[in-house]
């Protein structure tokens, strides 16, 4: 997983993630959950930055109903996780398969470059980077690019 919505199959994107809530008070009513995955696509637009397809990594063809169900079974496991107050499942999962978790890698926040790996992800969903001096750093989504990727 590419914090925050980005799935890699090693440095290559195959899949997006976006999630819209619906706050009612201080409390998540409803959210809309949007899936894009590359299954069968050989050829990608010049403009997209490390694209790869299921087909491309497997050389077979996929059937995007069958597809669709196999997420479908992924996606009620880790509901049933929620729902029972699994979330430290949840996380550590989600941290275990995180891109370039400890891994030195350069970033940029506005005109500042700099190195730092990914050391955890905090409570509001936001990358918390530790650099070389030991400086721990929290970033909301938008304020930090990866460099490397």
């Amino acid at each position: 997983v590419k914090w925050p919505n980005d799935i890699y199959c090693g440095d290559k994107k195959i899949s997006g993630i976006l999630i819209e809530n619906m706050i009612q008070g201080d409390m998540i009513y409803s959210s809309v959950v949007g899936i894009g995955l590359n299954l069968n696509q050989i050829h990608f637009n010049n403009n997209i930055p490390n694209p790869v397809s299921l087909k491309i990594l497997t050389n077979k063809n996929y059937i995007p109903e069958e597809v669709l169900e196999s997420i479908k079974d992924d996606f009620f496991r880790y509901y049933e996780l929620l729902i029972s107050g699994k979330f430290k499942d949840i996380d550590e999962e989600y941290l275990d398969n995180l891109y370039l978790k400890n891994t030195w890698s350069k970033f940029r926040k506005g005109d500042r470059i700099f190195e730092a790996r990914i050391s955890n992800i905090g409570s509001f969903g936001q990358l918390i980077t530790e650099e070389h001096s030991g400086i721990f750093t929290e970033h909301m989504f938008g304020d930090i690019d990866f460099m490397n990727s």
